[in-house]
């Protein structure tokens, strides 16, 4: 089952011009000899639009969302749900890159309690295993928030395009994942190694 999608039709450059940004953590993974690696790709603390680091990042939320054919169906604990919608309401988060898609991923949804989210689904906080299909490479991922993204090399932040679409999938899943130098990678995810929820760690 491919994740999937549709670019919205409206001038991306026009509707963020002028407005600057907080910075945001990794978004995507370097594939070196030995594998799969992770590699950051921050952006500075604001930026203007028309930089070509704010450009570079925008095109990737556009492709990623572009390559998607049919989005799964995806499930989120009310507690996760009420804690996203409340950071979306944050001064801090008002605007930037893929607040949309974000949003609209929440408003799809199908909310549950903690204790009723199946074992296999990415809730926040969950640490998933991924393979990308062309290599058989795996490496291995955490979804936080933005105020725990970059402790460690191994967290994607949910303000990340790709974490913004993880949010909610299965094991099983594929997903689609912007390459370094351009492009996509089709990853699988294999396995949630850790979830919050099924630990009954629901403070986390």
């Amino acid at each position: 089952m491919n994740l999937s999608g549709q670019v919205p039709q409206t001038d991306v450059d026009r509707r963020f011009e002028k407005r600057t940004y907080p910075k945001n953590p990794d978004i995507g993974i370097t594939l070196g000899k030995s594998g799969a690696r992770r590699s950051s790709c921050a952006l500075p603390n604001s930026f203007a639009i028309g930089d070509a680091s704010a450009r570079r990042w925008i095109s990737n939320i556009q492709l990623l969302w572009k390559v998607m054919k049919k989005k799964p169906e995806i499930t989120l604990s009310r507690v996760d749900a009420e804690r996203l919608e409340r950071m979306l309401e944050s001064p801090d988060y008002k605007s930037f890159p893929g607040r949309r898609e974000l949003e609209e991923e929440i408003a799809r949804a199908r909310i549950v309690e903690p204790t009723q989210v199946p074992a296999s689904v990415v809730t926040m906080n969950s640490s998933v295993r991924f393979r990308i299909a062309s290599s058989g490479s795996t490496f291995s991922l955490t979804l936080v928030y933005p105020r725990d993204a970059g402790r460690s090399s191994d967290t994607i932040s949910i303000l990340a395009p790709v974490g913004s679409a993880l949010l909610g999938l299965s094991e099983g899943d594929e997903i689609a994942w912007p390459a370094p130098g351009g492009g996509m990678l089709n990853v699988e995810i294999v396995e949630v190694t850790y979830q919050p929820e099924r630990s009954g760690d629901f403070a986390a």
